[in-house]
């Protein structure tokens, strides 16, 4: 079993036997689910989660409507810290 991050993509990649695990840190640290399953080498670029406008969704930064928690797969789902 191996551990790799890389930091220019912010992604951990858990490697062990057959299966990869790879999990990317996003924003200002909301670690994300990017990909499970068969082993894979690399995990090119970032995952593109939906961009739309959640007005009615919680949003860490109000000013950007278009970042949810609630769509973001989140490997540890919290309350978003409030500055």
């Amino acid at each position: 079993m191996s551990v790799a991050y890389n930091p220019q993509t912010k992604q951990f990649h858990l490697r062990a036997g057959k299966a990869s695990y790879v999990m990317q840190l996003f924003r200002s640290g909301y670690l994300a689910h990017v990909y499970w399953g068969k082993a894979v080498r690399d995990v090119r670029g970032a995952r593109a989660f939906p961009r739309l406008d959640r007005a009615f969704s919680p949003n860490p930064a109000p000013s950007d409507r278009t970042f949810s928690l609630d769509t973001l797969p989140q490997e540890y789902p919290a309350t978003a810290a409030t500055s």
